[in-house]
């Protein structure tokens, strides 16, 4: 009966460690045991990869509206009228005067000059100017005559 049992325990482990062998006989990664198949990738995972990166693309890339915000607008302004800029607005007086509509939290900035133009102050011509907040700031034109603005961005013309 001992050796029945002997037998048995050896039959066991002989099947146990051919078991395992052939477990471990394929390493994961490999032709034989691959972690995807080259199908799934070509057919699920690529597509989906492509239609991710073309939407990101697309998000990316400006629109033809933005394209046309990209660039500057000459703009005749009348005598004695104003212009409103939205926030992020550049503006260039090319002809003309004009002065600062500035608001209690400050004026415009002048790039060219490196300084801020405050409430009232002179527009120079040929400077590039940036209105920083969309709380009214802007320029009005004097009474002596028309002037053109270059201007980039949003804007609204008032008497």
């Amino acid at each position: 009966m001992v050796k029945k049992r002997i037998a048995a325990i050896c039959g066991v482990c002989i099947l146990a460690l051919g078991a395992a062998g052939i477990v471990f006989a394929s390493e994961p990664g490999s032709d034989a045991d691959p972690l995807i198949s080259k199908s799934y990738i070509d057919s699920v995972l690529l597509p989906k990869i492509y239609s991710y990166i073309d939407d990101a693309v697309a998000k990316i890339k400006p629109s033809e509206e933005q394209n046309a915000q990209d660039t500057f607008e000459v703009v005749n302004v009348g005598d004695g009228k104003t212009v409103i800029a939205s926030a992020g607005t550049e503006m260039i007086l090319r002809m003309g005067n004009a002065s600062v509509i500035g608001s209690a939290r400050g004026g415009i900035a002048d790039v060219t000059g490196g300084y801020d133009l405050a409430d009232k102050a002179d527009v120079p011509s040929n400077h590039l100017l940036i209105v920083p907040l969309d709380d009214g700031r802007g320029v009005i034109i004097s009474d002596d005559g028309d002037a053109i603005l270059m201007i980039k961005g949003g804007y609204e013309i008032k008497e």
